[in-house]
């Protein structure tokens, strides 16, 4: 059921259920169109590799840990883009109405995070476009609960990505696993460059379907 009220004082409070909403659509001839997107494709094949051959580093590099420690010492990192000013991606309108798509607004900001599998988190990377954000002017940078990076398209670079990975992951994995070799995994994004394995012995850097036994 949906539910509105209009004033916290008003009698009148609009109620429906789904099923007067999809009557309303079908009388009214409404349909979901999509406003903007992009196409992709997944790599099933590949993806199917990468679990085989991942799972088999595990039972053999790792066959002295148990399963929770196992849990512990794999972790993943990713990005995703934060539009910010942006129109929703459907919307209704009648079947008759032609869809005038507009290519959706360039306005956003980048986000890393990464945690293990048993839910260690580590400290989120932020990128904008402006140095300083209006929001952030009367704060100390150094105290935000992020890493704020910046530049021009507010992408994802290696070479951030390198200072965030000797910045926040080695530290973060020296402190809480001293001694342990991990699996840090993430995708092969142009902006992860192959030299992060040459940064520590023990942090083992995996793209995806790249898994490599030392």
């Amino acid at each position: 059921m949906w539910t509105r009220k209009v004033h916290e004082g008003d009698t009148n409070i609009f109620l429906a259920s789904n099923g007067w909403l999809n009557r309303l659509r079908n009388r009214s001839d409404f349909k979901s169109k999509i406003m903007y997107g992009e196409k992709g494709s997944a790599d099933e094949p590949a993806a199917q590799a990468f679990v085989k051959a991942f799972s088999q580093t595990l039972l053999t590099d790792f066959k002295h840990l148990s399963y929770g420690k196992v849990l512990e010492i794999v972790m993943n990192f990713d990005e995703f883009g934060w539009i910010i000013k942006t129109l929703p991606k459907r919307s209704y309108l009648h079947s008759d109405t032609p869809v005038k798509a507009k290519k959706p607004t360039k306005a956003r900001v980048t986000v890393l995070i990464g945690c293990s599998a048993a839910g260690l988190k580590f400290k989120p990377l932020v990128i904008g476009k402006s140095i300083r954000p209006l929001c952030f002017r009367s704060m100390n940078m150094a105290d935000l609960p992020v890493y704020y990076y910046h530049q021009d398209s507010a992408w994802m670079s290696s070479e951030l990505f390198t200072d965030y990975f000797n910045e926040e992951i080695v530290p973060t994995i020296k402190k809480n696993f001293p001694q342990q070799r991990v699996i840090v995994t993430m995708d092969n994004a142009t902006c992860h460059p192959p030299t992060l394995n040459d940064i520590d012995d023990l942090i083992d850097v995996q793209f995806l379907h790249q898994i490599q036994h030392h």
